[in-house]
């Protein structure tokens, strides 16, 4: 498989996390050693033969995983200086529902070993409590209310983002994406629903994602390809490259052509399309523009005009301004050209 933006071959792996080496909250920057479920090795002790798995390196953003959970990813194979081969990963998810055990690995990232302990001496499924409503932190020996919200922030936080991640990943949506789609919608839910009613929601609200890559996304979960979103969003695509090329509209005729050839289909009747809010339409001079360009060459419009309007009155006669230039030029010892006396007035 070929990623079309970098032309990397991708691998599809299975994996189990062994050890954590390196993991970044904020910039959900990861680094596992992981088994390659794929990859059997056999091998002689002194028990006989045995059957073992190949171990890698993944790196990449993802979110944080658990240590003997399984995941699917879809990886590219690099080579680092220092560390050797790795696998860089492009997407990633898990088939698994979450386990008690994934809950208390997943808490053992977020306190210390004691409060950990104490935690789950009360509540063996730390997460559920928690998300549910029912944790109380009064009953769990030296975890008080500040500790308590701390948790319950991040819990509340990582657990959108794995959530929308073990049924979007699987699409090859990256885990930085949908990160940015849970902070931009609220939650995992509505970012779940929005793609699936209609993934070009993806590129008319989401900064950094393209038409391009809303449709791979759309194909990838078998999107209708004649929606009349796509259509939509394909005319859209198609004005934004007139944008590209320095003009503030198009020709009806002429994005209609550029958007069929992007969708690869023909499209009816345009005009059923640019009733939509999105567009600002001229039908007597036969151009389209997108309505937040046209409200922004409106507004600078307007503003120009009330500049230009202002009753500006010269805070110094020409009189005055002559005799002020002749006082500096005996006062600096100069003598300005007539040019230079010109900047003045």
């Amino acid at each position: 498989m070929t990623d079309k933006n970098n032309k990397a071959e991708l691998l599809e792996l299975n994996l189990e996390p062994i050890y954590e080496r390196y993991y970044n909250e904020d910039s959900a920057y990861g680094i596992y050693g992981c088994y390659d479920l794929n990859t059997k090795i056999k091998s002689e002790d002194f028990f006989g033969s045995t059957t073992s798995y190949q171990e890698v390196t993944i790196v990449g953003n993802i979110q944080r995983l658990s240590i003997g959970k399984k995941y699917i990813a879809k990886a590219e194979k690099i080579f680092h200086k220092q560390y050797g081969e790795q696998f860089k990963i492009h997407s990633l998810y898990s088939p698994e529902s979450s386990t008690q055990d994934d809950e208390q690995q997943f808490i053992q990232f977020l306190v210390t070993p004691k409060q950990f302990k104490n935690i789950i001496s009360i509540y063996p499924s730390p997460v559920s409590t928690i998300m549910d409503g029912t944790f109380d932190y009064k009953k769990v020996k030296g975890f008080g209310q500040k500790n308590y919200i701390l948790l319950k922030t991040k819990v509340e936080a990582n657990y959108n983002n794995m959530k929308a991640m073990a049924v979007l990943g699987q699409f090859q949506i990256s885990f930085n994406m949908i990160k940015k789609l849970v902070e931009n919608y609220g939650s995992a839910d509505l970012v779940i629903q929005k793609v699936y009613d209609d993934p070009y929601i993806l590129y008319k609200e989401v900064q950094g994602v393209g038409f391009k890559k809303s449709d791979q996304i759309a194909q990838a979960i078998g999107f209708d390809f004649n929606s009349p979103k796509r259509i939509l969003a394909g005319i859209m695509y198609s004005i934004e490259q007139e944008e590209q090329r320095g003009n503030t509209y198009g020709y009806i005729d002429v994005v209609k052509t550029n958007a069929e050839e992007v969708l690869e289909l023909t499209i009816e009747d345009i005009d059923d399309f640019l009733d939509s809010s999105d567009f600002y339409v001229d039908k007597e001079n036969n151009i389209v523009a997108l309505r937040r360009t046209w409200q922004c060459e409106k507004d600078i419009t307007e503003e120009l005009y009330r500049l230009n309007d202002i009753d500006t009155t010269p805070l110094f006669t020409d009189e005055e301004i002559t005799q002020y230039i002749g006082e500096i030029e005996q006062e600096l010892d100069i003598q300005y050209t007539d040019e230079q006396k010109q900047l003045f007035y």
